[in-house]
């Protein structure tokens, strides 16, 4: 669940069409909390909506992201499933635009619509989403990180509900293959397995990843400099190619 408290002061800071709004805001999102803590889910659905409608008056898509998923996760544990998938796919649809179609930020809410989806037996619906985070999470971790093979083993498990004999084969071939070793791509410490990775980790969740060739300078200087770095052992002296996270206005661009 998020946070209610950060997700009230969020409502009481966004750019909101009148102040009076942005105080309406607040209120429908307490009363949404309220009547959840007290199980009046019809309550709390109604009070939810009204404060999704007056967010997305108010312009803030960053607060409207958050609240839609918020309400979403309470209209699928109340049972309202049409509902909730209604809210997942809006909240996606802002963070696409915002983000990407490939962005790690999308996991949740694509593994939430995913659980939805599996629940009330639109397989088809739910394998198209699994499949898309399993190539989101390759592209941002590596082949062998922990969260792909959880992702490919949810997709197994839904094979398993379909009995399709012969995913389930596939899917059990790219968990078992053990990774091959490539000295060139294995990772610096606090970085992310995989090379070929697009986005780094940071403070405010992933950052898109560009490369820039790093050339090794010849003088005497920058010569004695390196080796007071190097280990006994020496260091590969030639020019070598480095990721780097983008700086917000520089690089590549992000989709």
């Amino acid at each position: 669940m998020r946070t209610t408290a950060m997700l009230i002061a969020a409502l009481a800071l966004a750019p909101c069409l009148a102040l009076g709004q942005s105080a309406d805001q607040v209120r429908a999102y307490q009363k949404f909390e309220g009547a959840k803590a007290s199980n009046r889910t019809a309550e709390a659905l109604a009070s939810g909506k009204e404060a999704i409608r007056l967010t997305e008056a108010g312009g803030d898509n960053a607060v409207l992201i958050e609240l839609l998923l918020s309400v979403a996760d309470y209209a699928a544990q109340a049972g309202d499933d049409e509902q909730a998938a209604t809210y997942y796919v809006r909240a996606l649809k802002l963070q696409e635009t915002a983000l990407g179609s490939d962005h790690p930020d999308l996991v949740p809410a694509l593994a939430a619509l995913a659980d939805l989806y599996t629940k009330d037996k639109r397989y088809s619906d739910a394998e198209v989403l699994m499949k898309r985070i399993v190539d989101i999470e390759r592209a941002a971790y590596g082949e062998r990180h922990e969260n792909v093979l959880a992702s490919l083993g949810k997709l197994r498990n839904l094979y398993q509900i379909t009995n399709n004999a012969d995913a389930i084969a596939r899917v059990d071939a790219q968990i078992q293959a053990p990774a091959a070793v490539d000295r060139g791509s294995l990772p610096r410490p606090g970085e992310i397995a995989g090379k070929n990775r697009r986005y780094a980790q940071n403070s405010q969740g992933f950052a898109p990843i560009c490369s820039t060739a790093t050339l090794t300078s010849p003088s005497r200087e920058s010569t004695r400099k390196r080796n007071s770095r190097l280990s006994p052992a020496g260091s590969n002296i030639h020019s070598r190619q480095t990721k780097r996270p983008c700086a917000p206005s520089t690089c590549c661009s992000t989709r």
